[in-house]
């Protein structure tokens, strides 16, 4: 079977290749992709898939004896991921690019080169598990004893095709973080040790505000900062530099004050107290299925006869979030309201929402509030 692995220069796509070889079967491609230019990299930072990541893939894929190629995708990535990335702030969102990379560059472009090059299958280093379960299934990853895994990375996937299932291979998805540094060390992997990437790939200084404004496009907003009931407190230093949640520097308004909403129509920025920030309910666009009609939940029923009325799961809000009990129905076509059991924390527009059935991933969208 011909797969390509996506490879980024760190240790798990390295591992992904190594274990996959180790179970044999398979004709192996290292794929570099080519997303930005090397000069945005700031000295000491944590990013990946720069051009300076394919030297260093080059020579893991010469220690395993596989080909390696290197994809431009530079300017597919500036209007599917950056572009976005952008107008989302502009809107007074708060994008991440790192869903938007996974669903629209390596399992929409990637996949799409793969299939015209005759690759039946595509393989990446991410933490997760697709399981021929009644059904192909996107799944929680796991440790090698089963239990719940840290590491897990299901939540930046949920945006992958249903069709695309039986032919994404996750290598990774029953590994523990340490096993597959110790593995790659045995095999001497000279990244067997490399830090995880902390930042955004194409702003690893973290500083997204001046990466913003550097766009020839962009027009600041300016406006002030209110409290939830409209009094006016102060100007503000610019609307792109605020999401909701925010704490630190905002300046000083009398009481612990938290960001709880933007309006991007008058640039102003809304500030509470942190009670103010947790919400019952969200509406959700973008909505991505991972299930079919025949899906048969824990509590009964089938993906079709439960959206006819009302569909209750768990729900993740951020990467980091813990799992909310949660109802959903449908407004219309891809557009959901959700309902959740408890209040949940500074729910924000442009960040993803991604439903569970225990550790099944039913699919997920773009909250709006």
């Amino acid at each position: 079977m011909n797969v390509i692995v996506a490879m980024s220069g760190g240790v798990d796509s390295s591992a992904a290749v190594m274990y996959l070889q180790d179970r044999g079967g398979y004709d192996l491609i290292g794929v570099t992709l080519n997303l930005y230019d090397s000069e945005r990299i700031v000295e000491g930072c944590r990013s990946c898939c720069s051009a300076d990541d394919a030297i260093a893939v080059a020579a893991v894929c010469a220690r395993l004896g596989i080909r390696h190629y290197v994809y431009n995708f530079k300017n597919v990535f500036e209007r599917e991921v950056i572009a976005k990335f952008r107008g989302g702030y502009v809107r007074g969102e708060t994008p991440n690019p790192c869903v938007d990379c996974n669903n629209r560059i390596k399992f929409k472009y990637l996949f799409d080169r793969a299939e015209s090059l005759g690759v039946e299958c595509l393989a990446t280093g991410h933490y997760a598990r697709i399981e021929d379960d009644n059904g192909w299934k996107l799944k929680r990853a796991v440790t090698e004893d089963g239990s719940e895994n840290p590491k897990d990375q299901s939540y930046v996937l949920y945006g992958i095709p249903k069709r695309l299932l039986p032919r994404i291979l996750f290598p990774l998805g029953g590994k523990s973080k340490a096993t597959v540094r110790a593995d790659a060390l045995s095999r001497g992997f000279e990244n067997h040790n490399k830090p995880d990437s902390q930042d955004i790939c194409f702003v690893p200084d973290g500083d997204y505000a001046e990466f913003i404004r550097q766009s020839p496009e962009f027009r600041e907003q300016w406006g002030g900062f209110y409290d939830t009931d409209g009094n006016y407190f102060m100007p503000h230093t610019g609307f792109i530099n605020y999401t909701v949640g925010q704490r630190r520097g905002l300046g000083s308004f009398g009481f612990p004050a938290y960001v709880v909403r933007k309006d991007a129509a008058t640039g102003n920025v809304y500030v509470g107290a942190d009670r103010e920030l947790y919400g019952s309910a969200c509406t959700v666009r973008d909505v991505n299925w991972l299930i079919g009609e025949g899906y048969n939940f824990n509590d009964g029923g089938s993906l079709g006869s439960v959206l006819d009325g009302e569909l209750h799961c768990t729900a993740k809000t951020r990467y980091k979030a813990r799992d909310t009990d949660c109802a959903v129905t449908v407004l219309s076509g891809s557009t959901l309201r959700v309902e959740f059991a408890a209040p949940v924390r500074a729910l924000t527009p442009g960040q993803h929402i991604v439903f569970y059935d225990g550790d099944t991933v039913l699919g997920g969208g773009v909250i709006q509030v």
